[in-house]
């Protein structure tokens, strides 16, 4: 008795081989674009934060601005009795016992983004920090008032006395996103033989979410 043995069809094979390797091709191409798209994911959330953390320095850099601006405008009792309110576009004032001319108190929230879309007055502060020309960067002052040391005295030339303001500064991104902070900045005059003791401070600061 004979043993057949079997036959072998090579053109079978190839149509094996050939369905493998497409399924493994059609494998390490899904696996492929996955981490190409998990790689750009992970790139637009790193990018996205250090645009974010830009606009948060460049808006702590218009703070300090502001404080600059507030500091130097106010050097004495003189200096804040005969300031004209209504000439500073970017200062507003909330308390009615502000001397004459008495500026409107800010039209609106300026911890809204939007606010800053032309709700008030502001001033730029991109020149002074150097910032990037496609990135907006302002600030806005509201002074808040005159508290006199002790208290329950008056905000007299002589008196010992605290001016206290908040300052609003909004800054954006490349993107037009923008991050906003806030600080309560304080000058405190004590009267000297010859002037005024000036001790000017940051009192409190906030990044609006």
């Amino acid at each position: 008795m004979s043993m057949k043995l079997p036959t072998f069809h090579p053109y079978s094979q190839r149509g094996v081989v050939l369905i493998v390797s497409l399924v493994m091709l059609a494998v390490i191409t899904i696996l492929g674009a996955m981490v190409m798209n998990r790689s750009r994911l992970e790139w637009l959330m790193t990018s996205n934060a250090r645009l974010q953390s830009d606009s948060t320095m460049r808006a702590e850099a218009s703070l300090r601005v502001a404080e600059n601006t507030i500091s130097t405008t106010f050097n004495s009792y003189g200096d804040f009795n005969a300031f004209n309110w209504a000439a500073n576009d970017e200062f507003y004032a909330d308390d009615p016992g502000t001397p004459a001319p008495n500026p409107n108190a800010l039209p609106t929230d300026p911890s809204i983004a939007v606010a800053w879309d032309g709700d008030f007055n502001m001033a730029s502060t991109s020149a002074a920090i150097g910032a990037p020309v496609e990135t907006a960067n302002d600030y806005v002052i509201d002074y808040l008032g005159c508290t006199s040391l002790p208290a329950g005295g008056a905000c007299a030339p002589g008196s010992s006395f605290l001016l206290t303001f908040r300052a609003w500064a909004r800054s954006t991104n490349v993107k037009g996103a923008a991050r906003i902070a806030q600080e309560t900045f304080a000058i405190q005059f004590t009267p000297t033989g010859g002037g005024y003791h000036i001790d000017a401070e940051r009192v409190a600061y906030a990044e609006i979410p």
